[in-house]
């Protein structure tokens, strides 16, 4: 206990001699009020306690007790004064800042009281400059003013003067409406005249193409009256009168010349034509000069004959340009359809008929009229057929009949197909063409003509349209059948079956050479007798049949027919 309450004395001690070194010490409460008190009264009650030991333990633990909330007070206001502190020392910052920012504010002031000095000074430069110039504008529009005034004042006698004109030529325009109105009356009577004459210039073009057309009958009747055919051999012959004496010729054909352009043979052409056939038949048994072999049994040399065709002259040299090596039976005359008139075009044909007649003087010789765009040269190619006694064939209709479009497909000598791509192709005969126009040729011969068209059926359903490009076709030829869906359908699938039921495969193929909307095809070969087609239409979101799914539209190549389901869709029969 004793070692405890030196220890307590010694602290004592320690903290006294510590506040000794100041008279007075001055803090503050937590109330805020001043506390003072004599360190010298402290030192005096402590020491004298320590020295005379007669102070209890019990005193020195209440001085002690005493002292300790003495020094809790203290701590305190230590604590206060540091906050007192610290509180100060923020004012103080901020007083400085608020400084800083006066000054601050003070050298903006100053610097935008320059700007705003500077801005105004240069505003009242730049009106004193505006005022100057509107000054002198307004200077400048007062003398023109003057000067304009002064130029009306000499001007009001020619206005006057062109008021004056203007009524006058009022008047004048008064009086040309009404002699306007007279010339209308006259017009609109001489209007009325013209189309009754029109009408009757029709009727008059109407009548001559009826006698154009019954002249040609007539033609081929007299071509066919000169022919006979032995009942018991079938072997035809030719009438002929030499001297009063009529003679029976028989009708054998071993040799044949055709003078032709691309109607008998076109060359390969990148992206136009495929094969060395005449243009456009699909395939080379669908050609005229095939047609012609296979009724006559004849052989036939082709001669391309661009040269004279489009550069026809009198003096042509016939010798060089048109050489013939052979004592041809037959001679078939196709050009003229690239020709462009020219008043010598009669004179020149009927020096290339003199030439033909001196080399082959025993042939047979026919011309052959396709193309009719320019009617003039038709008139002197008959003028001059007739003067030589040539026989015309008028194939101008024939050649204009079933013609394939662009689109459809033809196919080369190794059997890949092409589409042809543009109209002037298409114009030509078709394999349809093909053997009218033979047709024509053989009966101008004494031949009888060959017939291996068969026809198409198609019968249509609601959904879309199919079409070809002609109701019959020669057996061995192309056919294309082209799709055109109705809105939101498409073609399921497409049957094409033979008269006799057979079923027909077809390839499926697709371009938009036709009206530049991509279309798909189904194309096929021509049987050897009529068929028939059935399309099957669906809308793209009903689920596909199974069992009629087969031969639907594909990518270029892929082949299909399929069969249907029965009762899919409601039918209209038509055949075209």
């Amino acid at each position: 206990m004793k070692r405890v309450c030196l220890l307590i004395l010694t602290l004592i001690a320690m903290l006294t001699q510590g506040m000794a070194q100041n008279d007075t010490f001055a803090v503050y409460s937590q109330d805020g009020r001043p506390v003072s008190f004599q360190t010298a009264a402290v030192d005096s009650i402590l020491f004298n306690q320590a020295d005379t030991a007669a102070i209890d333990a019990a005193r020195v633990l209440q001085a002690y007790d005493h002292l300790h909330e003495i020094g809790e007070q203290i701590v305190n206001l230590y604590s206060n004064v540091s906050l007192l502190w610290q509180y100060l020392h923020n004012v103080e910052e901020k007083g400085y800042s608020l400084d800083r920012q006066q000054q601050d504010l003070r050298l903006y002031t100053d610097s935008l009281g320059n700007r705003l000095g500077a801005d105004i000074d240069s505003l009242g430069y730049r009106l004193d400059a505006t005022a100057d110039s509107l000054r002198q504008r307004l200077d400048s529009l007062t003398l023109r003013k003057l000067q304009a005034d002064s130029l009306l004042g000499q001007q009001l006698p020619r206005i006057e003067r062109i008021d004056s004109i203007t009524a006058q030529l009022q008047n004048g325009l008064l009086e040309c409406s009404r002699q306007l109105n007279v010339v209308d009356s006259i017009c609109r009577a001489q209007q009325a005249d013209i189309t009754l004459l029109q009408q009757r210039i029709d009727e008059q073009q109407l009548t001559i193409d009826m006698l154009t057309a019954s002249m040609s009958n007539t033609v081929n009747r007299n071509n066919e009256q000169q022919y006979l055919t032995d009942t018991e051999t079938g072997q035809r012959y030719k009438l002929n009168i030499t001297g009063g004496v009529l003679t029976a010729q028989p009708v054998t054909y071993q040799r044949m010349l055709a003078i032709s352009n691309s109607f008998f043979s076109n060359g390969i052409q990148a992206g136009i034509w495929w094969a060395n056939r005449g243009m456009a038949a699909t395939t080379d048994s669908c050609t005229i000069d095939h047609y012609i072999k296979k009724a006559t049994g004849a052989t036939i040399d082709i001669m391309g004959m661009w040269d004279f065709e489009a550069n026809y002259s009198t003096d042509f040299d016939f010798e060089t340009k048109m050489p013939i090596s052979k004592d041809y039976d037959v001679i078939i005359v196709q050009i003229q359809e690239n020709a462009r008139y020219r008043t010598e075009l009669q004179a020149s044909w009927e020096a290339m008929y003199d030439y033909l007649k001196r080399k082959c003087p025993n042939a047979r010789i026919i011309q052959n009229i396709g193309w009719d765009q320019f009617p003039n040269r038709y008139e002197a190619i008959r003028k001059a057929a007739v003067s030589r006694q040539i026989p015309l064939v008028d194939s101008r209709t024939e050649t204009m009949t079933g013609n394939l479009r662009p689109g459809d497909y033809v196919t080369d000598r190794q059997g890949v197909l092409h589409a042809i791509q543009i109209p002037e192709v298409a114009a030509h005969p078709s394999d349809v063409g093909m053997q009218l126009i033979a047709n024509n040729m053989l009966r101008a011969l004494g031949v009888a003509p060959v017939n291996t068209m068969h026809q198409i059926n198609i019968e249509q359903r609601e959904g879309g349209e199919i079409s070809t490009a002609y109701g019959q076709w020669p057996e061995h030829g192309l056919v294309s059948i082209m799709v055109c869906p109705a809105d939101s359908m498409v073609l399921d699938s497409i049957t094409v079956t033979t008269a006799s039921g057979a079923k027909i495969e077809t390839k499926t193929y697709a371009n938009a050479f036709y009206d530049r909307t991509p279309r798909v095809y189904h194309v096929f070969t021509m049987p050897t007798e009529d068929v028939n087609i059935t399309p099957f239409w669906r809308s793209p979101v009903d689920p596909v049949d199974p069992e009629g799914s087969e031969g639907s539209e594909g990518s270029e190549g892929s082949e299909g027919s399929g069969t249907p389901s029965p009762n899919r869709e409601k039918t209209k029969n038509k055949t075209i």
